[in-house]
């Protein structure tokens, strides 16, 4: 939602910090990613081997499982705020509604191209929002409620219940008072959209739904990682050339997750023979189209998920 890169205007702690929230933020994302393996080994931002049991969450490890099949991944659910809601407060108030789509699109991109199980909350698709309403369990249909018309996503609705949400009715006033932070149909269309064509990419191949730990550890692999790494940058391969085929018509699978506000270009060495996943490259966003790749380097836009495979052969 912004962290260092873009970050908003309220007090996010010096650049030193948010640097270094978001570096472990990002082996956070990696090691769920990696179905929140527990032995799932990778290099940390500091530079040091690290397993996801050793990748710190709020005093617990990150990751905990023996088997994909162990760990649920989402970025939002019933409880707590829907995500658009916290892309409306986290993002810097001049970021335009199309960049706020783009970091939805990404948020549950991370979770449809991640191993393990994934879970997407009713509407996220549709860029839902309860109105800022964190604890929504009693707030009735006028804050629950999902407009599958595709005009209205709930956002500005009224200030959310008194009981769990008062101490932010004053931020609350002030945003539903921008008429630039209302999605549009369009708006709302497009990311349902998108995020369809990440559903398809999921279902296109099994090296996204790996069954076994043996076939994670082995086969998917972090780029981008260490001290030198770009911050806010996750590129993962998933390799299918390793013991049994899995996949027929892929020999490797690239993912990459670019969160910055800039277009990225990474190299991969020894990953040769790519192109953009056909899904993507016939994508109804003209921005994800523009992925494209030369030889070894992957060029990724801003604020979007990429996906590119090598065909078997």
């Amino acid at each position: 939602t912004g962290l260092y890169n873009d970050p908003n205007e309220t007090d996010q702690g010096g650049v030193d910090d948010q640097l270094a929230d978001l570096l472990l933020k990002g082996d956070q994302i990696r090691a769920g990613m990696a179905a929140n393996l527990a032995d799932y080994a990778f290099e940390s931002f500091t530079g040091e081997p690290i397993t996801g049991s050793e990748v710190d969450y709020n005093g617990a490890p990150t990751g905990y499982t023996t088997d994909p099949q162990e760990v649920i991944n989402y970025v939002s659910a019933h409880d707590n705020e829907t995500f658009f809601d916290i892309v409306q407060t986290k993002s810097p108030l001049g970021m335009s509604m199309e960049d706020r789509t783009r970091i939805q699109n990404l948020a549950l991109d991370i979770v449809a191209f991640g191993q393990g199980i994934p879970f997407f909350h009713a509407g996220s698709e549709l860029l839902r929002s309860k109105s800022l309403d964190k604890d929504s369990y009693n707030s009735g249909d006028w804050f629950n409620a999902i407009d599958f018309t595709y005009k209205h996503n709930g956002w500005a609705n009224g200030l959310p219940v008194e009981d769990k949400n008062a101490d932010r009715w004053d931020l609350a006033t002030d945003l539903f008072g921008r008429d630039d932070l209302v999605p549009s149909s369009t708006d709302i269309r497009g990311t349902l959209n998108r995020f369809l064509e990440s559903l398809e990419i999921r279902a296109s191949s099994p090296l996204f739904r790996l069954q076994t730990a043996a076939d994670v550890l082995e086969r998917v692999e972090f780029h981008n990682t260490g001290t030198e790494q770009v911050p806010g940058l996750i590129v993962m391969t998933v390799d299918d050339t390793i013991r049994t085929d899995l996949d027929p018509d892929r020999d490797v699978l690239v993912v990459i997750i670019n969160a910055t506000a800039a277009e990225q270009v990474f190299t991969i060495d020894g990953v040769t023979g790519a192109r953009l996943h056909p899904i993507q490259a016939d994508s109804t966003d003209a921005i994800t189209r523009t992925a494209s790749v030369s030889g070894s380097s992957f060029t990724v836009p801003a604020r979007t998920a990429s996906v590119f495979e090598v065909p078997q052969g």
